[in-house]
């Protein structure tokens, strides 16, 4: 009967931590439901707009409405605030004026259904550093990206017909154009003062280049001609004064046209140009040298390499005393641009070669070379390769990726081991404002939710983009646990584009994070300085060479998620059950066959006759 009892005494002890478990297990698998604010409204035949956390999302199907000058979009006023633009599929154009002087949006993608970018869509978006153009995509109309000065990642698409006057008109940043075969219509200028233009390849059969096309272009060094052109403009390459080379194999009565004009623009051409049958190379260079006051030399050498899906550009710089050009210092800078998944086995041999070229060049003599900069435009969907980043592990390189979605990622690759390496490294993430009870429960207004696209683990700086919150704030970045309750995972000071730089090892796409600005409370000595701001906190150099990145998410350190986890902790628990109740029957069975008789004293069976005889 005792044994009864103890049988008891198992189940009441085990009832509430099997309980206990089961709740964390479905709470596991439970997210936290979120409703955030935000300005919005139509845009368009089965169209709306919203705006939140920097983020404008345009829903449904159909035609943007056509705006104007005098009728610009709903979001026009609220434009400073606009960082990352979602597009749905569906979306049948860019209107006129759509996103003019969007200053702080960073990259666009376009989905496929967008077959036409009105006048002056993206014009002065001077913070427009890459756009994925849509396959569909038919006409870029006048203006629609002029004065984007950063624009450096951009493909024109395959079946592009129709590209307007100034269409690219002051996009500084640009090293290589190609304009595809199916183009009919050029307007004038369509990339004047595109200062930064080395390489001009015009598929198209156009059969004369239109006035100021190029006018100056003063770095244009290559241009590959179709042999249908025999009439350049006026004034189509005014002021290219280091063209050299074009490539042209038509007609000789087309080439003796396209010699004079050149020469009647190009006085240096005369002499130092030449026009040429032969198959052009992939790539192209430009070398410039300045002279500076404290007697030292800098050499400049731009390369553009151009491969199918992409696109490299290295900037080589050798900087050394007048005279010891054996001598010096080396830095290089290197910027791909990657518009195809099936492009990555070339970026990486690219890359790599690269690497050895610069390498060769400061082995010879006493030179010496700085960490090389890689920047990495990703207009596909994910991140990195792990064949780049695997092969970039150990090397002196600073490896920056940039999203489609405007995403920023940094990796020291000198303190990446191969071996330690596993998994994805795409560090890509969305972010939005926090529901109203998230942010008073940390006691700030400043409240967002980032969400990882993929789970990644490699040490890498994470820049996430907070907007309208002035730099030198405090940034906290927490964790969501299965409780709904928060765990502080680190403290960075923000920067001055409103990047908050928070340094992590790992990331698990199932779980939700939480950043809070200037959270009333919380200690502020641990905060890290990024290095943007290190010039202004002088001895925070030495806490900058101790970050510790945190390993963060839900997923456990035997690389499995926590609700894989929990079931398996299920498991061993029945198991453990069983064993137990089996080990205890066994025990007593052993303990009865050897005679054990139970120590009834002071026990009553409630089926034996009272001492009254009743």
């Amino acid at each position: 009967m005792r044994r009864t009892h103890v049988q008891l005494n198992i189940r009441r002890v085990l009832a509430p931590v099997l309980a206990a478990v089961i709740l964390f297990a479905a709470i596991s698998f439970a997210g936290p439901l979120t409703v955030s604010a935000a300005e919005s409204g139509t845009c368009g035949d089965g169209l709306t707009w919203s705006l939140s956390a920097g983020t404008l999302t345009i829903s449904g199907q159909g035609t943007m409405t056509r705006y104007n000058e005098l009728d610009m979009p709903p979001w026009y006023a609220l434009r400073n605030q606009i960082h990352r633009v979602v597009l749905p599929e569906g979306l049948h154009n860019i209107s006129s004026f759509a996103f003019f002087r969007c200053e702080n949006l960073r990259t666009v993608y376009l989905p496929d259904s967008v077959t036409k970018i009105g006048s002056y869509a993206f014009s002065d978006c001077t913070g427009l550093e890459s756009v994925r153009f849509s396959e569909k995509l038919a006409v870029i109309d006048s203006a629609a990206f002029r004065n984007c000065y950063r624009l450096t990642a951009m493909s024109l698409p395959r079946g592009l017909q129709t590209l307007g006057n100034q269409a690219f008109y002051r996009c500084e940043s640009l090293t290589a154009v190609t304009i595809p075969p199916y183009l009919s219509t050029m307007g004038t200028s369509a990339f004047s003062y595109c200062i930064g233009l080395i390489r001009v390849d015009i598929s198209a059969r156009l059969g004369k280049l239109p006035e100021w096309s190029f006018y100056g272009c003063e770095n244009l060094s290559v241009v590959i001609l179709p042999e249908t052109v025999g009439e350049l403009e006026e004034y189509a390459f005014k002021k290219c004064d280091v063209l050299e080379t074009v490539h042209f194999g038509g007609t000789d009565e087309k080439r003796q046209a396209i010699q004079a004009s050149l020469e009647k623009e190009l006085p240096r051409f005369e002499q130092v140009g030449s026009i040429t049958s032969d198959a052009p190379m992939t790539s192209t260079t430009v070398g410039s040298f300045s002279t500076h006051g404290d007697g030292t030399v800098t050499q400049r050498n731009t390369t553009v390499q151009n491969g199918e899906g992409m696109t490299l550009v290295t900037v080589l710089e050798h900087t050394y005393n007048e005279g010891n050009v054996s001598g010096g210092a080396y830095n290089a800078k290197l910027t791909v641009t990657v518009e195809d998944t099936e492009a990555w086995d070339k970026v990486v041999d690219s890359v790599a070669g690269t690497l050895k070229e610069y390498a060769d060049s400061f082995s010879v003599g006493n030179a010496s070379a700085d960490t090389v900069d890689l920047t990495v435009y990703v207009q596909t969907a994910g991140g990195a390769a792990a064949s780049l980043v695997e092969e970039m592990a150990g090397r002196d390189v600073k490896l920056t990726v940039i999203s489609s979605n405007g995403s920023e990622s940094r990796v020291d690759c000198g303190d990446v081991a191969r071996e330690d390496l596993k998994g994805s490294y795409d560090y890509s993430h969305s972010i939005e404002e926090a529901p109203a009870d998230r942010a008073e429960s940390l006691g700030t207004e400043d409240c967002f939710l980032v969400n990882f696209h993929e789970s990644a683990s490699v040490n890498t700086e994470v820049l996430v983009k907070l907007p309208e919150v002035p730099a030198h704030s405090n940034a906290y970045l927490y964790q969501v646990e299965e409780d709904d309750s928060l765990t502080r995972l680190q403290a960075t000071v923000v920067d001055p584009n409103g990047n908050a730089h928070f340094y992590v090892g790992a990331v698990d796409k199932d779980t939700q994070y939480v950043v809070g600005v200037n959270v009333p409370g919380e200690k502020t000595d641990d905060a890290i300085i990024p290095d943007e701001l290190l010039s202004q906190y002088g001895s925070a150099v030495e806490r900058l060479e101790k970050i510790d990145y945190v390993i963060t998410g839900r997923e456990s350190s035997w690389g499995m998620s926590m609700a894989q986890v929990t079931w398996i902790m299920l498991g061993v628990l029945a198991a453990c059950i069983i064993a137990v109740g089996a080990g205890m029957a066994f025990w007593n069975a052993r303990r009865l066959k050897r005679g054990y008789v139970p120590d009834l004293a002071g026990y009553e069976d409630p089926d034996s006759p009272s001492d009254n005889g009743s």
